[in-house]
């Protein structure tokens, strides 16, 4: 109940401000220097999140440092007598306790050092606390907070930010801004239109924030019609992270172009007072993503010499030149044309070609496709008999490869999804969303072959030859979509190759493997300061793809562009895996060294990074290696299978068994540890200990070669009765 009170406290709160227009994100501040506005806590070094921050920001307090009572008396500041706290709230969902032996001795480590561990709580907990403004204690020095005068200077770090997104963003409008999911464009007012810098970045930021939502990115619900609850909610996780955002950079805030969406927060949070914490939860990570963005490009600008890059661009150009050539080569991969009789003439100068075979027109490869353009198949009226919206929306999302039964398509204006050809069970790789209202329209995209279409009614059947058209088109969008895809996947390991060069294995443990409890292994790479642990990923034929880098607080990314689908990291090397008699295939980094230091000589350990990828990486294992048993060490997601319902690592390591002929084999914790899902949580947090994974991993291993025996004793007897029979075994 009080958590109830706490939640209708801050609404209420936010509610007030919104009517005065004194709302953290409503205020202006000028530009100075970055992280001067949001509210941090100087003892610990760390910013406030989500709604916390938002809370003490309503507090108008012109100091932005708060800290507890306890914080300010062991930094020797005092409270001033009568000051009142302001209540956060935050949650927790384990705690670091010190490890301790059979006689409740501290244990240390090689170094001397109390050795910790996380544990984890059975469910997440939340914790109060008050705290008190700079402004509200005696003895704390003066903040200061370099202010700069606002020019139309550029922002070089807004700049970044911008380009590191790689978002479409065009300048082209008079006085307003939007994103639009459709194209997935950023559209703007030009700079000149914005009296301060502030003003422009505020609005850009606020687009972006828009921008992250796509399916491809954070995946929000980006379909609801202006004016609705759900389009106000999704303005104010844009205005909310375009605050944090404008502050991070320094780069100041003008909300004066949001004003309009006002009403809709106050009605939002009057029906909902929860939904200012699932915003500002949202903002945050609006603002990371945004922001790691642009860390992302920093960290390839520092491996990548500018001279090699501009070697990359050209080569990249010279290859889309040469795809754009090759898409026009054959007839399946044209851009074909519905030329008229009378208009023949006028497509031929702009570059139309006749094909005599297929008698019809395509655009030829210097053709001029703005003046063709209306010559495209979804642009010509379509002749034939007349039919509903419906059956002709159906007739487009088959025309993509989806599978239109009785149930779809539903024309309801929310977005769907349904089954494509080639989706295994339980799969919908198709997306749409139609409208029926004014002139009926819809959008459809098939992501397993990467066609998209955008269909407007005419209220007639495809004729034979447009649906061929069509078909075609998806497929040479297909084909152009994998030659893109290869090329980036190419680049980026190319790229990982130079910065390899940059690292080196470390010296010492870095964080995540002090936290982890794991020792170092060979082919694990880390930076200058020994902070990242870097992992590199390879394929079954021991070339890099991908790497994989994992921060000190655990957070897990990869490199930008790069393949993973497929690619592991062999614990041992390579060559190890392939001396192996049985590969043991498991999902992260610290799970398979775990393994590994338990493991039997003749099995040898490569970690797919996820469980998703399990599957991949098994099948990859199998084809490059058709004699040696493969074991799936999945993870136990016993809470998920709690709380939600389903266990992803237990699924995926199955299928991953099941699909190359192998077994699966789970961790077995003691009573009580229900908490615990992984085998380095039972090597490191479990009362069973490395012990326990010693027996039961080398128990399936054990199985895995008496199997492998007996198909090989049975392979010999088969190719005695018959000589001639093949020799490779398989599953």
């Amino acid at each position: 109940m009080e958590k109830k009170g706490y939640v209708e406290e801050v609404a209420a709160k936010l509610i007030e401000q919104l009517k005065a227009g004194t709302a953290p994100w409503q205020k202006p501040w000028a530009a100075g220097v970055p992280n001067s506005f949001a509210p941090t806590n100087p003892v610990t070094g760390k910013r406030y999140r989500g709604a916390n921050s938002i809370r003490l920001m309503c507090e108008n307090r012109d100091d932005s440092r708060w800290m507890t009572y306890k914080q300010a008396q062991e930094s020797g500041w005092q409270v001033k007598k009568g000051e009142k706290g302001t209540r956060i709230e935050y949650w927790k969902t384990s705690e670091t306790r010190q490890r301790l032996d059979a006689v409740g001795k501290p244990v240390l480590d090689d170094e001397g050092k109390a050795v910790v561990d996380e544990v984890s709580y059975e469910r997440p907990r939340v914790f109060r606390a008050t705290v008190f403004n700079g402004s509200q204690i005696e003895g704390i020095p003066v903040e200061k907070v370099e202010g700069k005068t606002q020019t139309w200077d550029p922002s070089p770090i807004a700049e970044r930010i911008l380009a590191a997104s790689g978002a479409s963003i065009s300048h082209d409008q008079h006085d307003r801004a939007f994103y639009r999911p459709g194209d997935d464009t950023i559209h703007l007012p030009g700079r000149n239109r914005f009296e301060e810098a502030s003003a422009y970045y505020a609005v850009a930021l606020h687009e972006l924030g828009h921008w992250t939502g796509h399916e491809s990115r954070l995946h929000r619900d980006l379909s609801h019609p202006f004016g609705s609850q759900g389009y106000g909610r999704e303005e104010l996780r844009a205005e909310i992270a375009s605050l944090m955002l404008g502050d991070e950079l320094g780069i100041g805030h003008d909300p004066g172009q949001h004003a309009a969406y006002v009403d809709s927060w106050i009605e939002v949070l009057r029906k909902d007072p929860c939904e200012i914490f699932r915003a500002a939860a949202a903002a945050e990570k609006i603002r990371d993503f945004v922001v790691e963005l642009e860390l992302e490009r920093e960290r390839e600008k520092g491996v990548v010499m500018e001279a090699e890059r501009q070697q990359e661009a050209g080569m990249a150009r010279k290859l889309d030149e040469r795809a754009e050539k090759q898409s026009l080569s054959t007839p399946s991969e044209r851009v074909w044309l519905q030329v008229k009789y009378e208009d023949r003439l006028s497509a031929k100068s702009a570059g139309a070609k006749w094909d005599r075979e297929e008698k019809r027109w395509y655009a030829g490869p210097d053709a001029d496709m703005k003046i063709l353009e209306r010559f495209l198949t979804e642009n010509v009226p379509v002749q034939g008999l007349a039919i509903t919206p419906r059956e002709e929306f159906a007739a487009t999302l088959e025309s993509i490869g989806a599978i239109v039964d009785g149930e779809h398509p539903v024309m309801d204006g929310k977005p769907h999804r349904i089954r494509c050809e080639g989706d295994k069970q339980g799969e919908r790789a198709g997306f749409y969303v139609g409208f029926l209202d004014g002139r009926p329209n819809g959008y459809c995209k098939n992501n397993r072959t990467g066609t998209e279409l955008r269909w407007k009614a005419t209220g007639h059947r495809l004729a034979p030859e447009q649906k061929i058209a069509l078909q075609a088109q998806a497929e040479r969008r297909r084909i152009d979509r994998a030659k893109e895809t290869e090329e980036r996947y190419e680049l980026a390991a190319e790229r990982i190759e130079r910065q390899i060069k940059g690292l080196s294995k470390p010296e010492r443990k870095t964080p995540y493997m002090e936290k982890k409890g794991i020792a170092i292994t060979d082919g694990v790479l880390t930076e200058a300061s020994g902070k990242e642990t870097c992992v590199p990923g390879h394929d079954a034929e021991g070339k890099v793809w991908t790497m994989e880098y994992i921060q000190e607080d655990g957070r897990k990314r990869f490199a930008k562009g790069s393949r993973k689908e497929g690619c592991f990291h062999p614990i041992a090397g390579m060559a190890d895996l392939a001396a192996a008699d049985v590969l043991v295939v498991c999902e992260g980094y610290a799970t398979g060294v775990s393994l590994e230091e338990c493991l039997r000589a003749e099995a040898s350990v490569v970690s797919a990074f996820d469980s998703g990828n399990l599957i991949h990486v098994a099948k990859a294992l199998r084809e490059r290696f058709p004699d040696k048993m493969i074991v799936i060490a999945g993870d136990d997601d016993r809470r998920l299978e709690r709380t939600k319902g389903v266990n992803p690592g237990r699924i995926h390591a199955e299928q991953a068994a099941e699909a190359v002929g192998g077994r699966a084999v789970f961790p077995v914790f003691a009573p009580g540890e229900e908490d615990l899902t992984d085998w380095n949580d039972l090597a490191n947090g479990s009362a069973l200990g490395k012990d326990g994974v010693k027996r039961q991993i080398n128990f399936a291993v054990m199985g895995a070669l008496v199997e492998r025996k007996a198909a090989m004793e049975q392979q010999q007897q088969e190719r005695r009765q018959d000589p001639m029979r093949g020799r490779g075994w398989s599953r």
